[in-house]
């Protein structure tokens, strides 16, 4: 499930349009994120250690305070 605080480890969200998403505190460890639009997205306090950003993705205005 996509809220605060969800286990996303290892999850493909390649091409997911996660715009204006609240994924703050979420688990993020080792997730691809190839070509996933996260414009304006809360990822604040995500874990988001051994994430894959490869190219395509969308990110501006991404909340990564803490991240």
């Amino acid at each position: 499930m996509l809220e605060p605080g969800a286990d996303l480890s290892g999850a493909d969200l390649s091409d997911a349009r996660l715009s204006g998403a609240d994924l703050s505190g979420a688990d993020l460890s080792g997730a691809r994120l190839s070509g996933t639009n996260l414009e304006g997205a809360n990822l604040s306090g995500a874990d988001l250690s051994g994430a894959r950003f490869d190219a395509g993705g969308f990110f501006e205005w991404v909340n990564l305070r803490k991240a």
